[in-house]
């Protein structure tokens, strides 16, 4: 995920603020583990901001700081 058309700046605090990514497929796609890549360069930013629900990954953005250089790289461990 890039940050280029975003701006600088504090992302609003709020309850969820940021993208939800949802994963259509036959069979379904069952997320196991969420990891954030090494090549990550955005600031405060763990594991505890991503939430998974069955499908989908909720990355909560609330109250962290972004530029226009700032990128986010997770790994997802799938079940099979």
């Amino acid at each position: 995920m890039s940050f280029e058309n975003a701006g600088s700046g504090t992302i609003p605090p709020g309850r969820f603020v940021g993208p939800v990514l949802a994963f259509d497929a036959n069979p379904p796609v069952r997320i196991a583990r969420v990891a954030v890549h090494p090549s990550t360069n955005f600031p405060g930013f763990t594991e505890a901001y991503v939430s998974v629900r069955e499908n989908a990954l909720w990355i909560n953005t609330t109250g962290l700081t972004v530029t226009p250089a700032t990128t986010l790289f997770l790994t997802l461990d799938l079940d099979a």
